[in-house]
């Protein structure tokens, strides 16, 4: 059922529109979201993304969280606290 909820989930027209700083973290091991998709997001959002591709990461990185949640902290820290 999740699959088939995700496969009616567009963000076309969505993400260009973004102006705030976006960063988008990525497994590419996930088998529920292909990591062309974050790819894909993060390139329409353009400037204010930025990706972040584990290599061996699962859906949402949860089986590296000690990899990206320091980084994430200090990437929240620059880009939020201007």
């Amino acid at each position: 059922m999740a699959r088939t909820m995700l496969e009616r989930l567009d963000l076309s027209g969505v993400m260009e529109r973004i102006t705030c700083p976006l960063l988008v973290i990525m497994g590419r091991q996930d088998r529920l979201v292909p990591p062309e998709a974050a790819e894909q997001m993060a390139r329409e959002a353009g400037a204010v993304a930025e990706l972040w591709m584990f290599e061996d990461g699962n859906h949402v990185c949860n089986n590296i969280p000690y990899k990206y949640r320091p980084q994430q902290a200090d990437w929240m820290r620059t880009k939020l606290f201007r």
